[in-house]
């Protein structure tokens, strides 16, 4: 696996695998070949300082998920009761940071309805996304395109124009050039089309938002089911002192040790079936540890499964058991880099080598700041939680929706 991961994409390329799935239709040659260039590029230049963020992003961070979380709220709250009902937890959760990050990294900040239709569209177009790449991934190619890839495509095409629409309406209004967001910016200034910079907008909101929604709603569930009564109340202090923290930063993210323990094994327990894909752009000879020699072919595609790595008992202790106290985790109390604190070959969620993911450590600290907020605005769920379901092409979630109530007054959060 490392000696896969570790070549460069002239050899093993990560961009023709994914094209050849489908997603050179599902989210545009632009997003396949050139999206992950852009989104490094500007997570390096405006979001972090070397291995922290830069010291203005975490606490407007915060602030967006809050305001989003509490509009949210108002959206489902009933007049003159004090608790309300989320119907679907992972449905609230997903549109808040969905918000968020159009808000925060984009800043297209639109009125009340062209958000939620925006919202709307997008989250439906995700979910037909998912069903298209595995429903294609089983289809004869000539069959696939005109029946399932193309229709998508379509799809994402109206979508991209309405984006589009909004960007030309931010960047024609200069006297708002100081509440853009970094990446609406810099397409600004490096002079990329509205149409493109649309693009690289819906594969932004793809990578960005929804499996750091789906990671920081199962941390909640997964600390509820499975969490002891002392590690849920540091859980509760942790968000409490996270969410008021008047100098809140990287150190803030890091030394809430339970949160984050609850996060990182989460991510481990819940990373997808099949993740890394690499095809092979000309013959590769691979040398095991026993000098045995295997030969990928050109033409042929690698699949690098998450979870078999992660619930091998020979890699990981009792691998299929949630435990968040695992010792692989207690170095996160001696580190102030919030990224992953093992090996990326044996916590393999945000990929390796060459294609490492750029945006992991936005990644953790979103997942974080959302499982503070749901405790501590005291999200109860209804029932109990449901299994773990790996049916969708996400990190996994469960086999049924969750509802949750809010138990305290919205007019006083």
């Amino acid at each position: 696996m490392k000696q896969v991961a570790s070549l460069p994409s002239s050899i093993m390329s990560s961009e023709k695998a994914i094209a050849d799935i489908g997603f050179e239709y599902l989210l545009g040659k632009t997003n396949v070949f050139q999206g992950t260039a852009w989104h490094k590029r500007i997570l390096k230049d405006e979001i972090f300082d070397s291995s922290k963020f830069k010291p203005s992003f975490l606490p407007s961070l915060r602030a967006e998920l809050a305001k989003a979380m509490e509009n949210e709220i108002k959206n489902l709250a009933t007049p003159a009761k004090s608790s309300t009902l989320i119907p679907d937890l992972f449905g609230f959760v997903r549109r808040v940071v969905l918000r968020t990050m159009l808000n925060k990294l984009i800043g297209l900040y639109l009125n009340d309805d062209d958000e939620t239709a925006l919202l709307d569209d997008i989250m439906s177009f995700q979910d037909i996304v998912e069903d298209a790449t595995a429903t294609a991934a089983v289809m004869a190619g000539f069959v696939a395109r005109p029946f399932v890839l193309r229709p998508v495509e379509r799809r994402r095409k109206s979508i991209e124009k309405i984006i589009a629409g909004h960007i030309e309406k931010v960047w024609s209004n200069n006297p708002l050039k100081g509440q853009w967001g970094p990446w609406l910016r810099i397409f600004y200034e490096s002079r990329t089309s509205s149409e493109e910079a649309a693009t690289l907008v819906v594969g932004l909101m793809f990578a960005a938002h929804k499996n750091p929604a789906i990671g920081a709603t199962q941390s909640f569930c997964y600390l509820l089911s499975e969490g002891s009564r002392s590690d849920i109340d540091q859980a509760r202090n942790e968000a409490k002192h996270l969410m008021r923290s008047t100098s809140f930063s990287t150190s803030d993210i890091v030394e809430a040790h339970t949160l984050r323990q609850y996060v990182l094994e989460t991510v481990r327990m819940t990373s997808h079936s099949i993740g890394a894909l690499r095809k092979a752009c000309k013959d590769v000879v691979l040398v095991d540890s026993s000098l045995r020699e295997y030969t990928i072919r050109q033409g042929e595609t690698v699949a690098i499964s998450h979870i078999t790595m992660h619930r091998n008992n020979s890699i990981w202790k009792d691998g299929e058991k949630f435990d968040a106290h695992r010792e692989e985790w207690a170095s996160v109390a001696d580190t102030d880099d919030i990224s992953v604190p093992i090996d990326n070959y044996k916590m393999t969620a945000f990929s390796h080598g060459t294609n490492k993911c750029p945006g992991e450590r936005l990644a953790i600290a979103l997942m974080e700041i959302v499982l503070a907020l749901l405790l501590d605005k005291d999200v109860q769920i209804n029932g109990g939680v449901p299994p773990i379901s790996f049916e969708r092409a996400t990190l996994a979630q469960r086999t049924r929706k969750i509802s949750a109530v809010l138990t305290i007054n919205v007019s006083s959060s």
